[in-house]
């Protein structure tokens, strides 16, 4: 029994030695290809080739509300509009908000209320607002025949209501498609009865409700996207629309009904088929920008212990699944304690190797990465996930890391 416990104790040390020497020949290629961050945003030439390969780029966060992340992505966002024809920001938010906010990029309108226009809370970070006005001035000026344009791809109402949906349909409509205004009108009593500022209290609203009130929620939903599909609207741009604002109003009855943690990820899988269709409507040539979590843009699995039924699929991997190399994830990491907590990051998780790797904020590229390299990149491990950790095949995931020494809070701004 001894020699048994002790050849156990043996391979142990074994594979943590093997896994250190893993983690120092990593870092050490990556000593050798980290590119600082600076305000010129002169490390983003390295992500070129890629970029000219893809019609969309992803860029997470491995928490969100964090200040270095929402600078990077405005950084790379600003080099990546004036170099390479981007003409759409895909955001982490409603739908059917983000026409608001699109309104107010393409001068359509000349106000904005950016806590309705942009859900989840991000439309209250400084950082966010500053992109913004960067991009509507630069519609103005140097990117006037190639305006950006602003899509949500999530549910409405920070994933919590149905009604968000079923109020720009409505404006679609114009008194046009009597028969989907009629729809409307019926499944608006049952959508409130679901409602609530955010998904947490609409589920446990969704869930108290009776099982025939649910049936009739579902067969609502069902039939009004069968009746936008079939509807006469005279513009076609409308017509668009309204399909879209009703399979939101689909989306989010699933998500109600299948729950956040379901192993088929319907949150997930209603955000990449909106991706999907935003990136359907740009001309040819143009490319379009995703900011969302990490564990969205990521291209495999979502995985971990914050993920209880096991792995799930994310957005990024469905997006992958159709673009291929069309499709770039670029993640983000940093080391030091936690915002929430004095964690540091865990020993041989992904944050934790690349804060042994360069200065601090650096950007990788994994394009070219040698045997030792690549070996380390094909290996699940952790990667900080809000205030937990999920695990990851860091090569697969992403195509490049932006790390940063630490993560202080976003500026929030308290006006409207």
């Amino acid at each position: 029994m001894r020699f048994v416990i002790l050849c156990l104790c043996l391979l142990v040390l074994l594979q943590r030695e093997g896994a250190a020497q893993s983690d120092s020949g990593f870092a050490a290629w990556a000593r050798q290809r980290a590119l600082p961050i600076d305000s010129a945003g002169r490390a983003f030439a390295v992500l070129d080739p890629a970029v000219r390969r893809a019609r969309l780029i992803g860029v997470g966060e491995s928490k969100h509300g964090i200040h270095q992340f929402l600078d990077f992505r405005f950084q790379l966002l600003r080099s990546l509009v004036r170099r390479h024809r981007v003409t759409a920001l895909l955001l982490e938010s409603g739908l059917p908000e983000g026409m608001a906010l699109d309104a107010y990029l393409t001068g359509r309108t000349d106000s904005i209320r950016f806590d309705q226009a942009i859900s989840y809370g991000f439309g209250t970070y400084q950082e966010v607002r500053e992109a913004v006005a960067w991009l509507r001035d630069w519609n103005r000026g140097p990117g006037r025949a190639h305006p950006v344009r602003a899509y949500g791809v999530d549910l409405a109402n920070s994933a919590g209501s149905i009604l968000p949906a079923l109020d720009r349909l409505t404006e679609q409509l114009g008194g046009s498609a009597p028969e989907v205004g009629a729809a409307v009108t019926a499944l608006r009593p049952l959508a409130e009865r679901a409602a609530a500022p955010n998904w947490f209290p609409a589920k446990r609203r969704y869930d108290s409700l009776n099982q025939a009130t649910r049936d009739s929620l579902r067969d609502g939903v069902d039939r009004l996207v069968a009746l936008a599909k079939a509807a006469k609207i005279p513009d076609p741009e409308r017509a668009r629309w309204a399909e879209r604002l009703a399979l939101v109003a689909q989306q989010t009855e699933a998500f109600f009904r299948l729950g956040p943690y379901q192993i088929t990820n319907p949150r997930d899988v209603a955000m990449a088929a909106n991706t999907l269709w935003a990136l359907e409507r740009l001309p040819a040539g143009e490319r379009a920008v995703l900011w969302a979590h990490n564990a969205h843009v990521q291209r495999v699995p979502i995985a971990g212990p914050p993920v209880p039924n096991g792995p799930t699929p994310s957005m990024g991997t469905m997006i992958a699944a159709k673009l291929g190399t069309g499709y770039l994830a670029i993640g983000t990491a940093y080391g030091g304690p936690s915002v929430d907590s004095a964690s540091a990051p865990l020993a041989g998780s992904v944050d934790q190797v690349l804060g042994t790797a360069a200065p601090a904020p650096f950007l990788l590229s994994f394009d070219a990465a040698p045997t030792g390299a690549a070996e380390w990149l094909a290996a699940p491990r952790p990667i900080r996930f809000e205030v937990g950790h999920l695990v990851v095949v860091t090569g697969a995931a992403f195509g490049a890391i932006a790390y940063f020494e630490r993560a202080d809070p976003a500026r929030a701004v308290t006006s409207h």
